[in-house]
C-alpha cells in the first residue's frame, strides 16, 4: 500500500467516525428523548388521577385547594430522565376551580395536568452528542385528563338491601344526603328510611350472609339487578360481620358538622371526613384510593319496584362508613355514615345520575 493509499483510508475512517457520531445522535439522543416522552406522559397521567381521585372523593365542590395539591404532589412523584418536571400549580393544573371543563363531554368533572421538562423551563433534557452539531438542549413536555364518572356496580356489595327513601322521604342521592348518618334496621317499618331487607348475593344461610359482610362477594351486581332475599333478621350474624370490619380500622371515626368533633384541616369536604383511619398511609390494598376498610357499598332498591311485585331490584349503591350496631332479632340496627364508594362502569347496568351516585370510577379521557 502506498502513502498516498493510507491517507485516503484516514480520510474515509474520519467520515466514517462523523457519520458513526451522527448516528449515536440520532440514536442515543432521540432515545433520551422518547423515554423522557414517556416518563412525561407518565407524570402527568398520575397527576390527573390523583387530582381526579381527589375532587371524586375528598372535595367534591373543589374548594378548598385539596384537588390541584394532590395532583401536584403525585406528578412531581414521577421523575421525568431523573428529575421532577416542571408543573406549576397555578398554571399548569386546571380543575373545575379554575372553570376547566371536560373535553369530551363540557361537564365540570375533570382534572388536567400538563408536565414540563424544557429550555424554556430551565429543566431541559440533556443532551449528549448532539452538541457535535450544536445542539444543546431538547424539550418534552405531556398532558393527561383525568375524570370522575358514574359507577354503576360493584363486586363487594354487602348482603343488604336497604328502601331508596331517606329522612325526607326521597332517593338517597349524593348531593343531599352525602355525610348524613343513617341507621338501618329490619323488621317493621318497611316502608320508611333506613329499613332493609336481608339478602343472599353470597349464598343463603348464616355463613354466608356473615361471609359477605366481612369479605367480598366477588360477583358482580349493579344498577337494574334483582337480587336473592335472606329469609329471617340475621340479627346475631349481622352483627358479628359488622363488629369484625370494624376492628379492620378500629380508631376511624366520622368528623363533620353535624359530630361533635371540630373538622381539622384535612377535612377537605365541608361536610365533614373519615379521620384517624389506618388508611392512606399504610397503603394497604384494603384501602382503596385511600377509603378505610369500614367503609363498604351497601344497594338500595326501588320502593316502586319492591311493592309493586316484591323483587330487591337495586337502583342505586351507596358508600356506608360502618359506626356500630345494636339489638336482637328484628330490633337490630345498623349505623353509619353516607360516604362516597369506589365502584365499576358496566355498560350492561342501568344508569344513575351524577347527582344521585354515591359509587364513582376515575378514569382518563385524554
Amino acid at each position: 500500500m502506498t502513502n498516498n493509499d493510507r491517507g485516503s483510508v484516514l480520510i474515509q475512517v474520519a467520515v466514517g467516525l462523523i457519520a458513526m457520531m451522527a448516528f449515536s445522535t440520532f440514536v442515543i439522543d432521540y432515545g433520551v428523548f422518547w423515554e423522557s416522552r414517556r416518563q412525561a406522559q407518565n407524570a402527568a397521567d398520575a397527576g390527573a388521577m390523583a387530582g381526579a381521585v381527589a375532587l371524586a372523593y375528598d372535595d367534591p365542590t373543589d374548594t378548598s385547594g385539596v384537588v390541584a395539591q394532590s395532583a401536584l404532589n403525585n406528578g412531581l412523584d414521577n421523575p421525568v430522565w431523573g428529575q421532577s418536571p416542571s408543573i406549576i400549580k397555578a398554571s399548569d393544573i386546571q380543575t373545575p376551580a379554575t372553570g376547566y371543563v371536560c373535553p369530551n363531554d363540557g361537564t365540570t368533572t375533570c382534572v388536567r395536568v400538563d408536565a414540563y421538562r424544557t429550555a424554556a423551563r430551565g429543566n431541559a433534557l440533556p443532551i449528549f452528542f448532539g452538541q457535535l452539531v450544536s445542539l444543546t438542549s431538547q424539550d418534552v413536555q405531556a398532558s393527561a385528563v383525568a375524570q370522575v364518572g358514574v359507577a354503576n356496580s360493584s363486586i363487594c356489595l354487602m348482603p343488604w338491601a336497604v328502601l331508596d327513601v331517606d329522612g325526607a322521604g326521597n332517593p338517597y342521592s349524593v348531593a343531599a344526603d352525602y355525610g348524613t348518618q343513617v341507621t338501618l334496621k329490619v323488621g317493621a317499618g318497611a316502608n320508611t328510611g333506613g329499613w332493609f331487607q336481608a339478602t343472599g348475593i353470597g349464598g343463603n344461610g348464616a355463613n354466608p350472609y356473615r361471609n359477605a359482610i366481612e369479605g367480598c362477594v366477588n360477583s358482580e351486581y349493579g344498577v337494574g339487578d334483582v337480587i336473592p332475599p335472606e329469609n329471617g333478621d340475621m340479627s346475631g350474624p349481622t352483627i358479628q360481620g359488622v363488629n369484625t370490619v370494624i376492628a379492620r380500622d378500629p380508631n376511624a371515626y366520622w368528623c363533620g358538622p353535624a359530630t361533635s368533633c371540630t373538622p381539622p384541616s384535612s377535612c377537605a369536604n365541608s361536610a365533614g371526613c373519615i379521620e384517624g383511619s389506618i388508611c392512606p398511609a399504610a397503603g394497604l390494598a384494603s384501602c382503596p384510593y385511600g377509603l378505610s376498610p369500614r367503609v363498604v357499598a351497601v344497594p338500595t332498591i326501588s320502593p316502586g319496584v319492591y311493592f309493586g311485585n316484591g323483587n330487591l331490584q337495586i337502583d342505586n349503591i351507596f358508600g356506608f362508613f360502618l359506626e356500630g350496631d345494636a339489638g336482637n332479632g328484628n330490633q337490630s340496627t345498623v349505623t353509619g355514615i353516607l360516604v362516597k364508594e369506589a365502584g365499576l362502569v358496566d355498560g350492561g347496568k342501568g344508569g344513575i345520575s351524577l347527582a344521585d351516585s354515591f359509587v364513582k370510577s376515575v378514569y382518563l379521557v385524554r
